[in-house]
């Protein structure tokens, strides 16, 4: 059995709850933290991913990588990577007023 392929939907849905995993398409967020090892968070850091950056997810089908966009550049982020960065949902912004 294949272990990877047996989640069932809520059970990913509320592992995504909070990070950036689960932020819907189009939706703008702000980076709280990172849950990871020292060079995870080095790498995020150095991709403009830290604390208090506004995030816009461009896209997010759940099962492929997301695509956000981070200080006016674009980055491809698989789905373990962004579950483990924390994000405060930031409702300021609705997706159509930029």
């Amino acid at each position: 059995m294949r272990w990877g392929h047996r989640f069932r939907r809520k059970e990913v849905e509320a592992s995504a709850a909070g990070t950036l995993a689960g932020v819907p398409e189009g939706a703008d967020a702000v980076v709280r933290g990172v849950a990871a090892g020292s060079g995870l968070v080095q790498r995020l850091q150095a991709l403009g991913l830290t604390p208090g950056t506004p995030v816009r997810v461009l896209s997010n089908s759940g099962a492929r990588p997301l695509i956000v966009e981070v200080r006016g550049s674009r980055l491809a982020l698989g789905l373990g990577m962004a579950r483990r960065i924390q994000v405060e949902h930031d409702d300021r912004h609705g997706p159509t007023d930029r």
